[in-house]
């Protein structure tokens, strides 16, 4: 009688792997060859005959972390006996979620995304490349954030895996549009009559419409929704006053602002005559005065006749109105006021010029010594003479 050993069947090959990985499971026999084994992989039992070599190796690729057990071994002569299990732990893959999932900055303002993932413990890793248009600041980097300040006009891309427990996970990009910051630069330094307007202008550059703030001197001032550039904003200053811009802002972003325009004010001359009226005799000289709230005043003047029958008057300029005037009539002088590019107020005197009266004496005769005779004068102009 031969008697032959029982075969046995060691199980060993702890390990780790990440998530669609395999591991290989290491089972010990003695015995005769071929050997026939079952094992359980936690669902359930699987068979693997005609085992030609020990120790035999068994590749496994679990998705979740499982533990194998041999149930059972026969060699070419008997069944025999089993020990030993194997556990193989799986490492989920980390997900990456990015908040924003893509987004857009102005040129010179820094990107603010959040990376977060599903699996705790996670860490995150980047590479950057342009896509399009010039940008600079981009860099790869790691962390839980991606703050990087970028300048330029296009498109930056974030290529980001995230890795936990020795594992990486599958990346995904975000996507950075870099617009451009508006400009504004304000001109339009100018003069003005008091009263009168003046136009300022803005040129801007960027992506309408455009909101703007300007400073006039005694506050801000907004205008918003404007589609076209230059824009052309009118203003009537009292005094002078010098414009500021103080923000500009487009579609996209908020930019910078640079220029001034100084509006001059040049006030109004208002003229006063003295007298405001006269009356002088036939072949008399008129004497009106005329002066002037601004010192540089030039006043020129148109005469006409009102009434009657008046000679010598004419129009003229300066500061004083002197015509000898002959006839009786009425003269109205209507005289204007420039001053520094502005007219200011018109104003009439009326000049009245009376006739020179006239006598004429009568009464030639004869009288006795100690009686009286009567003269006779004749009169014309006004009583009393």
């Amino acid at each position: 009688i031969t008697v032959k050993p029982l075969p046995t069947a060691t199980l060993s090959g702890v390990g780790t792997i990440c998530s669609g990985a395999s591991s290989s499971i290491s089972i010990a026999l003695t015995g005769s060859a071929p050997w026939n084994l079952v094992y359980n992989d936690g669902t359930g039992n699987v068979t693997v005959n005609n085992i030609l070599t020990s120790p035999h190796t068994i590749s496994v690729s679990p998705s979740t972390t499982t533990t194998y057990n041999l149930v059972s071994v026969s060699d070419a002569n008997c069944t025999g006996t089993v020990s030993g299990s194997a556990t193989v732990t799986v490492n989920p893959l980390p997900n990456v979620i990015a908040t924003p999932p893509s987004d857009a900055i102005c040129s010179g303002t820094s990107t603010n995304i959040a990376l977060t993932s599903g699996v705790a413990g996670a860490t995150f890793s980047w590479t950057a490349s342009g896509i399009s248009g010039s940008v600079s600041g981009f860099s790869a980097g790691s962390g839980s954030t991606i703050a990087q300040t970028l300048t330029g006009i296009g498109v930056v891309r974030y290529t980001i895996t995230a890795t936990a427990n020795g594992c990486s996970g599958s990346t995904i990009t975000v996507d950075v549009t870099v617009k451009q910051a508006p400009t504004a630069s304000l001109s339009g330094t100018g003069n003005i009559c008091a009263g009168g307007s003046a136009s300022l202008s803005v040129v801007l550059t960027g992506t309408a419409p455009w909101s703007l703030v300007y400073n006039d001197g005694t506050g801000n001032v907004t205008v918003n929704n404007i589609l076209v550039s230059p824009h052309t904003i009118s203003v009537s200053p009292s005094t002078t006053t010098t414009y500021n811009l103080v923000s500009v802002s487009d579609a996209n972003c908020t930019g910078t602002v640079s220029g001034s325009a100084t509006v001059t004010v040049k006030p109004l001359p208002v003229i006063t005559a003295t007298p405001s009226s006269e009356t002088l005799c036939s072949g008399g000289a008129t004497n009106i005065a005329l002066t002037s709230t601004v010192p540089t005043t030039t006043m020129s003047w148109t005469a006409s006749l009102v009434s009657g029958t008046v000679s010598g008057f004419s129009a003229g300029s300066g500061s004083t109105i002197a015509q000898i005037l002959t006839g009786s009539g009425v003269v109205r002088y209507t005289i204007n006021s420039s001053a520094n590019g502005c007219s200011g107020n018109t104003i009439t005197v009326d000049v009245t010029v009376k006739p020179l009266p006239t006598a004429s004496l009568s009464g030639t005769g004869n009288i006795c010594s100690g009686g009286s005779a009567n003269l006779s004068v004749v009169l014309t102009g006004s009583a009393p003479w």
